[in-house]
């Protein structure tokens, strides 16, 4: 997980973390956005990419569910 200063004063914040997963910042046409993904035997389940907007985050993180729970 790397953090970008210079993103302090935007109106997101932080990200929350996702149990089993990650995510890396990046930075796509100036604005601020969010990539997740999860750990071996779980699966995405939402958004894998977020960006930040005047707002705040477009959509809320996404979970990951283990294999078990997706039959």
């Amino acid at each position: 997980m790397s953090t970008c200063p210079h993103f302090i004063d935007d109106k997101c914040g932080f990200p929350e973390s996702v149990e089993n997963g990650d995510f890396v910042h990046c930075e796509e046409s100036g604005r601020r956005v969010l990539v997740y993904s999860c750990r071996h035997g779980y699966e995405l389940q939402g958004r894998e990419q977020l960006t930040c907007t005047q707002e705040g985050w477009d959509f809320q993180p996404p979970l990951c569910k283990g294999q078990s729970f997706l039959q």
